[in-house]
């Protein structure tokens, strides 16, 4: 319903959506652990049989078996042991409690609240981050993410992905893993995990082939419920 809203409402193509899983795609390549590597078009994605129109199943993240875990310790403890300590440096969270069907607006999400609390928290701006972990169970969200953070205009996050190239060593690195689509799907349901799993292994210098270099702030956003919330982290070194 949001995808054909949106796609309504700002004239955006299909083809700009399916870009998202294209460059998400090109990036797993990179990622040994990815279930997905092979390349695809467009033409893949708007080929791929029709899930819920107009998301097709290339724009679908798959529910999976599977887990992350994270070890949180003392920042003398992470030294002594020789690992990179990680900082949360911003976060903000946001609720918008009125249900999909009772809103004036369903494109008007509560992600510039909870991106903006993080960023002023930090005390840096966009500018500052080196790698964007995006939730990514369809591509309409990393569309409304894009837009949300504040990297483009509301109605242009289509054409963000069209214009830019979202690898490693891009401007915009955003789901270098190859993103939920790619990397683990949705273990439980929910794929917060893969995205903050490798933004903590970038900001460790260990991402290897997908490693961007000079990372040292990542945000990580994530939406959830029927898009009525929103959580953002600014993770540092």
């Amino acid at each position: 319903m949001v995808a054909l809203r949106y796609s309504h409402v700002y004239n955006a193509t299909d083809e700009g959506r399916a870009m998202i899983a294209v460059r998400e795609r090109a990036n797993a390549r990179y990622n040994k652990d990815a279930l997905f590597r092979e390349p695809i078009s467009v033409a893949d994605v708007l080929g791929s049989p029709m899930v819920s129109y107009p998301l097709r199943l290339l724009e679908v993240v798959m529910p999976v078996d599977g887990m992350s875990a994270f070890l949180v310790v003392d920042e003398g403890l992470a030294r002594k042991s020789r690992i990179t300590p990680i900082s949360v440096l911003g976060y903000g969270e946001a609720h918008d409690p009125s249900p999909l069907f009772d809103r004036d607006d369903i494109l008007n999400t509560v992600i510039p609240i909870s991106a903006g609390k993080a960023l002023s928290e930090a005390g840096i701006g966009l500018n500052d981050i080196d790698l964007f972990m995006l939730y990514d169970a369809y591509t309409i969200m990393v569309v409304l993410e894009i837009e949300g953070i504040g990297l483009t205009e509301e109605g242009l996050g289509w054409r963000f992905a069209e214009e830019h190239d979202f690898s490693p060593s891009s401007t915009y690195p955003i789901n270098v893993n190859g993103g939920s689509l790619n990397t683990g799907g949705q273990p439980a349901y929910m794929s917060g995990g893969v995205i903050l799993t490798e933004a903590l292994t970038q900001l460790s210098g260990m991402a290897g082939e997908r490693q961007v270099k000079g990372v040292s702030k990542a945000l990580v956003n994530a939406i959830g419920g029927i898009l009525n919330h929103s959580t953002t982290l600014i993770l540092g070194v």
